[in-house]
């Protein structure tokens, strides 16, 4: 949330139009301050011709981790006091980790969730997309260099689809490059950010609704990637 969101949100409550100073000065004088975390996404996208765009439905794949800690991006604080936010105590650890791919055309997600990150739960998620969700059809798929993507089994599940699937390995060490990367801060920021849940389920869940969310049409809460053309 930022100044911008508080504004609009008290405007839609109360009916009074704030400047953003004007709000500024007045959490200022209540005591408070509002504080962003700051964080700059670059995507940098290759132009297509028109005739590349229609024969290939072109996927970006990454992966994200979620922690039942919470992250947050912006609160409003007290002058001079520190927020401690609750921990899970030692040994209570709880993660997951989502597999997956943006439809760069169409703005839609396919996913899988796992407990672990190897070469089976990437072949799983291969399955989701390449025969469940995308059968037919020629596909290129953006993928980094993780190791467990270029295991043998790993190779020889993408070998099966080397007739129809163009695989474009991006250089080591820039995951940044892939646009797929600006969707997951969207979906941290709306399903995890300043939330704190009490069990890893809780978080999944509320992943796996915007998740959802991003593959209906009409929703408010779609992620769309820029585009140049």
């Amino acid at each position: 949330m930022d100044s911008g969101a508080v504004e609009r949100h008290l405007e839609k409550i109360t009916g009074i139009v704030l400047s953003e100073s004007r709000l500024r000065a007045l959490i200022k004088r209540k005591g408070y301050r509002f504080v962003v975390q700051s964080m700059i996404w670059v995507c940098k996208i290759s132009k297509q011709k028109p005739k590349q765009q229609r024969r290939f439905r072109t996927h970006l794949y990454g992966r994200n981790d979620l922690d039942v800690r919470s992250a947050i991006t912006s609160m409003l604080d007290e002058i001079g006091t520190q927020k401690r936010i609750p921990a899970t105590q030692p040994g209570e650890k709880q993660k997951r980790h989502i597999f997956g791919g943006y439809n760069w055309l169409k703005d839609t997600m396919t996913w899988t969730v796992a407990k672990t990150k190897n070469s089976a739960t990437f072949i799983d998620f291969l399955e989701e997309l390449l025969v469940k969700n995308y059968p037919t059809g020629r596909v290129v798929l953006v993928m980094d260099n993780v190791s467990y993507h270029k295991s043998a089994s790993a190779l020889a599940a993408l070998s099966l689809f080397e007739h129809r699937v163009m695989f474009v390995w991006l250089p080591p060490y820039c995951s940044d490059l892939n646009p797929i990367e600006c969707f997951w801060r969207h979906l941290k920021d709306l399903a995890c950010a300043n939330k704190l849940q009490g069990h890893i389920e809780a978080v999944v869940n509320s992943t796996e609704k915007i998740l959802s969310e991003q593959n209906l049409p009409a929703s408010d809460l779609r992620f769309l990637l820029p585009k140049i053309f």
